[in-house]
């Protein structure tokens, strides 16, 4: 069978942990049908991964600025890496990760579309957050217009997507709007048993007289650790409780670090960095939370529930769907954080409560999350 070539857009921080980048990643390396071409903008471990698999890929030049030139000159670099790519290769669909892959390359795909290939060329935008409620989705986003088909993560994101969204032909994304779970790796992240589970909390040195909670997010506004401190700390004060925040240590951290200095909190907030087997914490911890002010479709609550964890969340998008419909968590309402910290506090304490979710949670991953239905899902979309 000859594969069809499928070009893959996507933006790289340079955080080492990358949920949206780890996802994609996890799709393309699984691919039977596609021949894949990587376009992205930063050398990282998922780029050497990709070459060390022989797949093509093409490092564009790019500023890491939001200036009128830095746009100018991302547009004009990333656009020539998909220009020389669709030359050089007989290409039946372009794949974008993120909006800003999107905003540097979906005009000129859209020019090839219409003047090179003819309509065979099909564009494709994967939208993997949803924005809080009361924020509009700006001008730029008009550029999904320019795509075949847009792929979101969860049903109700694309409940939210579809209304919020600034779609001119509206019936049009009634059949071209697709809603895709994302992939796990259900082998990495899986649950181990007792003797086990004991060293890995040695390793993590785990005071067994303590309640352990699992915060894993990179450190920005978005994933609200700073807000988490400051509703929270009378509660972590007084009750034996120890967060254990796991992400790249940025300016955002340090933020953190010092107020959880200043509030006394030492003892409280434990922080970890970067940490390559994330699957320990979800091992290791009573719970997973997800105090987050938005989501598209949290990872580590789904790579949680695959490792038996039980994940306490706010009404972020895709939480009700995944935790509640599956009896696997809880959703509490977005800013309530003395009701999140209460409700988890009880669950951490309640081993029956605990143990259904943690089998619900595995069963529910080993459903939606295994990689086979997922693949075939997308290759769908790109070969037909």
């Amino acid at each position: 069978m000859v594969k069809k070539v499928v070009i893959f857009v996507f933006y790289q921080t340079k955080s080492q942990a990358n949920g949206g980048v780890n996802s994609l990643w996890q799709l393309i390396k699984s691919f039977d049908a596609i021949s894949p071409i990587l376009i992205t903008n930063a050398r990282t471990k998922v780029v050497e991964e990709a070459e060390s698999l022989g797949f093509e890929v093409l490092i564009t030049t790019s500023r890491d600025s939001f200036s009128v030139f830095a746009r100018i000159f991302n547009l004009f670099f990333w656009s020539s890496s998909i220009l020389k790519t669709v030359i050089q290769h007989r290409v039946s669909a372009i794949h974008f990760n993120d909006i800003i892959a999107l905003s540097y390359g979906v005009l000129v795909a859209k020019v090839l579309k219409v003047f090179h290939f003819r309509h065979k060329l099909k564009l494709i935008f994967n939208i993997r957050d949803v924005f809080e409620p009361q924020l509009a989705y700006t001008k730029k986003w008009k550029l999904v217009n320019f795509c075949d088909e847009i792929i979101v993560l969860s049903n109700s994101m694309k409940e939210q997507l579809y209304l919020r969204l600034p779609l001119k032909n509206i019936k049009y994304w009634q059949d071209h709007m697709h809603a895709i779970y994302s992939i796990v790796d259900l082998e990495r992240f899986c649950p181990v048993g007792e003797e086990k589970q004991q060293d890995i909390k040695h390793q993590l040195s785990l005071d067994p007289t303590q309640l352990h909670w699992a915060y894993v997010a990179t450190f920005n506004t978005k994933k609200n650790q700073l807000g988490f401190i400051k509703e929270l700390q009378e509660e972590l004060k007084t009750h034996n409780v120890i967060v254990h925040f796991v992400g790249d240590i940025n300016t955002y951290a340090h933020k953190c670090q010092t107020l959880v200095k200043e509030l006394g909190l030492q003892d409280k907030c434990v922080f970890h960095g970067y940490y390559s087997s994330i699957e320990d914490f979800y091992r290791a911890t009573d719970l997973t939370i997800v105090p987050t002010k938005r989501e598209g479709l949290a990872r580590c609550m789904i790579e949680s529930l695959a490792c038996k964890g039980t994940v306490v969340s706010f009404d972020v998008s895709s939480a009700e769907e995944i935790l509640i419909a599956n009896d696997c968590g809880l959703v509490v309402p977005q800013g309530n954080y003395e009701l999140f910290f209460e409700q988890a506090y009880h669950l951490s304490q309640n081993k029956s409560q605990m143990d259904r979710f943690s089998k619900n949670g595995r069963n529910l991953a080993n459903q939606l999350f295994s990689k086979q239905a997922i693949v075939a899902s997308y290759q769908n979309i790109y070969l037909n």
